[in-house]
């Protein structure tokens, strides 16, 4: 019996050890990749106020940030954030400019680089829709109380958009 037990304690510490070093592998693949190319944009309506979107998915599932998401194949940086703004919000925008671009790191196994781009809403009606649970426009001081994505305001910073 007790040899019985020393062989299922010993492939189980296997299995665990296997597990570690698999998740190891993992993450050094991800780390060590080139990050997925991302777009997203700052939209500011005649009041003033930011629009932002709750991700209705991981990462950062819950939180408001930037309207944005995944470069498409084919897709430039600038058709990729319209069209994930449309997607999301229901707005159609017109890119006005680049403002930057951040490396996220690793966030919940995800490694983005986003491309961020000041843009005006030119039509459409705002509506959540496609990876957006909600939507909405926010004034600074609201967008303080809000739980945001991870260093949002930090990124937003050197922009003065706020």
């Amino acid at each position: 019996m007790q040899g019985s037990l020393f062989l299922l304690e010993s492939s189980e510490a296997l299995a665990l050890l296997l597990r570690i070093r698999l998740t190891k592998e993992l993450t050094s693949l991800k780390i060590n990749s080139p990050p997925t190319q991302a777009a997203s944009c700052v939209i500011k309506d005649t009041a003033g106020r930011l629009l932002l979107i709750k991700r209705a998915n991981s990462p950062q599932q819950g939180r408001w940030s930037l309207p944005g998401g995944r470069v498409e194949a084919g897709e430039t940086l600038e058709v990729t954030a319209a069209r994930e703004v449309a997607e999301e919000t229901g707005l159609d925008v017109q890119i006005i400019r680049k403002l930057g671009s951040v490396n996220l790191g690793i966030d919940e196994g995800y490694n983005y680089e986003v491309h961020h781009f000041l843009a005006q809403v030119v039509s459409g009606d705002l509506k959540a829709g496609d990876d957006a649970a909600d939507v909405g426009w926010f004034t600074p001081q609201k967008i303080e109380r809000l739980e945001l994505s991870t260093d949002l305001l930090k990124y937003l910073a050197p922009y003065h958009v706020l």
